[in-house]
């Protein structure tokens, strides 16, 4: 999902002094890309944009833009953003520090004859804006947006970035996919203490059904919503997505990074 902000003029961030200098009506593709690349890689499920996305999809000739650049004239945030009926309505926020954050909001500000209010969409679900604000009642929407789903659980696994914590890993998992019945059956992962997963099924054809008892029990929404950051083991857990013991849970929680889900782009 992702957060939209309905913030009135009077209750938007602080204007404040900073170094540097912002720039409007920018279209240099590289360094819109420099810092959205940079911005992106926080998080899982981003879009990697070319050329012909930003030409085509994010500069729309009805929207304005405004960077923000270091004395040394480097670019570290952007804003996309249109002014309509005394509405500032922003599209994209993209900054690498708080210094350009603060920057970026404060030339929103400086626009408070022209504005009543302002609405910020695509905003990441984690963002603290509201924590930040002087009043944090202001209007909030939490939405839900993309959808994603493992179809090839072996390679996928296979290509994943596993924590390194300094040992190796080994869980079996009984996996079930109702529309994808060459991820179902019971599978022995690995990962080694380089974070190198591997997924190898378990012949279950000579063993009788107590022995089929894997350590976790969980489907293919589940391992999605897991490995893509969305949820964590032990919540997964707690809302009997994941049967297992604890101990086996905690196992995978740990090899699991812990990085949020953003999408900035429409699919």
């Amino acid at each position: 999902e992702y957060k939209k902000y309905v913030i009135p003029i009077d209750k938007f961030p602080a204007k404040l002094k900073t170094e540097g200098i912002v720039k409007r009506d920018i279209k240099n593709i590289s360094e819109l890309d420099q810092v959205y690349q940079s911005y992106a890689s926080r998080y899982n499920g981003t879009l990697v944009r070319d050329k012909e996305w930003w030409q085509e999809r994010i500069l729309n000739e009805n929207y304005r833009t405004v960077v923000y650049y270091t004395d040394a004239g480097n670019p570290q945030g952007y804003a996309l953003y249109k002014i309509e009926d005394k509405q500032l309505n922003c599209d994209e926020l993209v900054y690498e520090n708080e210094t350009a954050r603060r920057a970026l909001w404060t030339y929103f500000a400086n626009h408070d004859s022209m504005i009543t209010q302002g609405k910020f969409i695509y905003v990441p679900a984690d963002d603290n804006l509201p924590f930040l604000l002087d009043d944090p009642r202001i209007q909030q929407e939490t939405v839900p947006y993309f959808m994603g789903r493992i179809v090839d659980a072996v390679a996928f696994v296979e290509r994943y970035p596993f924590e390194q914590i300094g040992e190796e890993t080994s869980l079996t998992l009984h996996l079930t996919d109702r529309y994808a019945p060459w991820n179902e059956g019971v599978w022995r992962l690995t990962i080694t203490t380089e974070g190198q997963g591997h997924l190898a099924r378990v012949d279950t054809s000579n063993l009788s059904d107590n022995a089929l008892a894997a350590d976790l029990k969980l489907g293919i929404q589940s391992l999605t919503s897991l490995m893509l950051g969305y949820q964590q083991a032990d919540n997964l857990s707690n809302w009997g997505r994941i049967e297992g013991s604890s101990k086996s849970v905690a196992a995978l929680k740990r090899v699991i990074p812990i990085k949020q889900t953003f999408l900035l782009d429409f699919f």
